[in-house]
C-alpha cells in the first residue's frame, strides 16, 4: 500500500477545506500517513478550541491506528508547543523532521518553514498579523480578510523571490546528504528537480482555492494528487502555482 504526505490543513482557521480534508482523509487507504506540520493553526485558536471544535478529526485518526496505519506527525510553525497529539494517541510521535529510506532515495521530511526568512526574521510580525486576521475575519469577513491577506504576502515578500530562496536553502543544505526534500509550508504543490537531480517536492495545502493536494509514494514512484485522486501534471501545477502567486 501506499504511503501519504499532506499538511496546511490549517485546522482552527476560518478559511480553512475542513470537510474536503476530512472527508478525503477519512476515506484515503494507506499504509502510512505523514502530516507534514500546520495540520493545526494555533496562531487563529488555542489547540483546546481546536481539539474540541475537530473532533472527527482525532476519531479518523483513531480509526487508521486502530487499523494499523502508521501516523507520523511533523510539527510546523502554526503549531504552539502545547499541541500534544502523542499524549492524545500513544502510537503517534511528534516529530521536528523525519528521515526515510524509501527503496535507494534517501528522504528528508521537513515542514519547511526553518528555510523561510519572513518567518525566522519577522515572527512578531507574522504574529501580530494573524490578531489583526481574526479581527477582520470575525467583523467584516471573508472577501475582506483574503483582501487584507494578499496585502501582508505581498509587503512581506511572499513571491517567486521567497519561493526560490526556499528551495535554494533547502538544495544547499540536504543535498549531499539527501536524495530528496519533502515539505508544506508555501501552499505551492510541486514536484521538480533541482540541481544534480536533487528532487525537491511540495505537498501543497487545504487552504487555498482550487489546492487540496497531497504526496502519494507507491510502486516506488512520488505523484502530486488533487484531493480527489486525480495526478497533477507538472504543467496543471506550473499553472496553479502562478495563479497562487498573483493571489496569494
Amino acid at each position: 500500500m501506499s504511503k501519504i504526505f499532506l499538511g496546511d490543513s490549517h485546522l482552527g482557521h476560518g478559511i480553512a477545506h475542513k470537510e474536503k480534508f476530512l472527508t478525503f482523509l477519512k476515506n484515503i487507504e494507506c499504509e502510512s500517513l505523514f502530516l507534514i506540520g500546520d495540520i493545526f493553526d494555533t496562531w487563529f485558536k488555542s489547540y483546546e478550541k481546536i481539539k474540541k471544535e475537530n473532533k472527527e478529526f482525532f476519531d479518523i485518526l483513531k480509526d487508521k491506528t486502530c487499523r494499523g496505519v502508521k501516523i507520523y506527525y511533523v510539527l510546523g510553525n502554526h503549531e504552539n508547543e502545547d499541541v500534544e497529539i502523542d499524549k492524545d494517541f500513544n502510537n503517534i510521535n511528534l516529530y521536528n523532521s523525519l528521515v526515510l529510506k524509501l527503496n535507494d532515495i534517501k528522504v528528508k521530511v521537513i515542514h519547511g518553514s526553518q528555510f523561510d526568512y519572513t518567518i525566522t526574521r519577522c515572527r512578531f510580525l507574522m504574529r501580530l498579523s494573524y490578531f489583526f486576521q481574526k479581527i477582520i475575519l470575525s467583523f467584516i469577513g471573508k472577501s475582506a480578510f483574503k483582501f487584507f491577506r494578499i496585502s501582508i504576502a505581498k509587503i512581506l515578500g511572499k513571491d517567486k523571490g521567497l519561493l526560490q530562496s526556499i528551495r535554494n536553502e533547502i538544495l544547499n543544505y540536504y543535498k549531499d546528504d539527501f536524495d530528496a526534500v519533502i515539505i508544506g509550508h508555501t501552499h505551492f504543490p510541486e514536484i521538480i528537480k533541482l540541481d544534480n537531480n536533487f528532487i525537491f517536492m511540495n505537498c501543497g495545502d487545504w487552504m487555498e482555492e482550487g489546492h487540496d493536494t497531497y504526496i502519494e509514494y507507491d510502486n516506488g514512484e512520488f505523484k502530486l494528487k488533487y484531493f480527489d485522486g486525480k495526478e497533477i501534471s507538472n504543467f496543471d501545477a506550473k499553472q496553479m502555482n502562478v495563479l497562487q502567486i498573483k493571489s496569494i
